[in-house]
């Protein structure tokens, strides 16, 4: 069995490593990270990414040309391209997706599931709670609690000594 300083210390190292893969993937090169890339839905083929400054559309907003933007390869080579994302706002959004237990379940199942087992099932954000008893102690404080936990705990030959 984990002691609860184990687990807050595993969290703590996953916290910061998905921080920093998050932040990281949102300040690279992609075709979706671009300030100039949108989508627009088309019926039959789907979601085609397209770069705004290189389409051109008319004044009742039809398209005239557009310019598919839709891969990393593409955006690697662009000279317009400019990153949509920065550190600071990446890093808030980090914090908003760790305190919402089923956002972070999604994108972070195992950070999601280690900060549920430290909080209790409550969601604190980034706050591991230290001071208070895991739910498990507990339940193991009051077994062995009273006259009849302690002979239990006696008599067992499982008991630890």
């Amino acid at each position: 069995m984990r002691t609860k300083q184990e687990i807050v210390d595993k969290t703590k190292q996953l916290i910061d490593a998905a921080r920093c893969d998050f932040i990281n993937s949102r300040l690279q090169r992609y075709f979706k990270n671009c300030k100039y890339n949108c989508f627009v839905l088309v019926r039959g083929v789907g979601k085609i990414n397209y770069c705004k400054l290189k389409s051109e559309f008319k004044k009742d907003r039809s398209i005239e040309k557009l310019f598919t933007c839709n891969s990393d390869e593409w955006s690697c080579r662009c000279e317009d391209f400019d990153c949509k994302n920065d550190k600071n706002l990446s890093s808030e959004q980090f914090s908003k997706i760790i305190s919402s237990p089923s956002w972070c379940g999604q994108i972070f199942p195992k950070l999601s599931a280690l900060l549920w087992v430290l909080n209790d099932g409550r969601s604190k954000g980034n706050d591991l709670i230290l001071d208070t008893i895991h739910g498990h102690e507990k339940n193991e404080q009051k077994k062995n609690s009273g006259i009849i936990g302690s002979v239990i705990n006696s008599l067992s030959p499982w008991r630890k000594t």
